[in-house]
């Protein structure tokens, strides 16, 4: 490769973050596109699983919510937050604290101190 074109290579790799190691790389992840803000929990799978499973045992309807909905996003004072089940903090005891609602994106894991969402699970 000609020096010309290898320091461009590299220094558009420098600018991706590809010159740092893989962990600092996924720093440079905007939240958003995670699915995740700060102060998000990170559920499994079968925990995801048994959080639809209790919402739709409790026969949870997704709340009136005039703007979309997405991880970042404040819901409204008048929607009204369930606690997460027993089973999944069993599991994940950081989700105590958290509650939920169901909503036409899917089930929204949402701070109650702030009301933002942290994690949308998506419907299936």
């Amino acid at each position: 490769m000609k020096p010309a074109l290898t320091a461009a290579v590299l220094l558009l790799a420098a600018a991706a973050g590809l010159d740092r190691p893989a962990h600092a790389q996924a720093a440079l992840v905007a939240p958003e596109t995670t699915g995740a803000i700060q102060g998000s929990i990170a559920l499994s799978p079968a925990q995801e699983a048994e959080l639809r499973l209790h919402a739709a045992r409790e026969g949870a309807r997704p709340a009136a919510v005039r703007d979309p909905v997405a991880v970042g996003v404040a819901l409204p004072a008048g929607v009204e937050l369930q606690p997460i089940p027993q089973t999944v903090i069993a599991d994940m005891p950081a989700a105590r604290g958290y509650r939920y609602v169901a909503t036409d994106a899917g089930l929204a894991i949402v701070n109650p101190e702030t009301r933002r969402v942290v994690r949308l699970i998506e419907a299936p």
